[in-house]
């Protein structure tokens, strides 16, 4: 796997790291200098110094960019966006609510994945115990 490593970066970070070699690789060498490579890690939030970087192919780019590149805890995050549903304060949320926040608002959810939603968050009596449901969601 070209992209493989220590991190096992997700598929968006993979694409992300690939488009953007692609990008500063302008002439398809297969190769950045010092310079585009340098250039390329700060479109990517990288300011690496020169002494660093070097001549790279796509998977030495890939490589350094991926050991910069941070791991965030999504489960406090999602936790709060589950709480917005905990009327009572809690800590579980109406899971008829929450379908339809799904399906009705922002990038809408299909039928199957509300069905696959709602067997991830385990519902007890159509309520969600919002703690356990986001450490679900986000178990790798």
């Amino acid at each position: 796997n070209l992209f493989h490593n220590k991190m096992s970066l997700s598929q968006d970070q993979m694409g992300e790291l690939q488009a953007c070699f692609q990008t500063f690789d302008a002439e398809n060498k297969g190769q950045l200098t010092v310079e585009e490579c340098a250039m390329a890690m700060r479109s990517l939030g990288y300011d690496l110094p020169p002494n660093q970087l070097g001549q790279v192919d796509q998977n030495r780019f890939v490589q350094l960019a991926s050991q910069h590149i941070v791991v965030v805890d999504k489960q406090p995050k999602l936790t709060q966006a589950l709480l917005c549903f905990d009327y009572q304060g809690q800590g579980w949320a109406d899971l008829s609510q929450m379908k339809w926040a799904l399906q009705n608002l922002g990038e809408k959810m299909s039928p199957q994945e509300i069905q696959d939603f709602e067997r991830q968050v385990q519902a007890q009596q159509g309520q969600v115990n919002c703690q356990q449901a986001a450490a679900r969601l986000t178990f790798k």
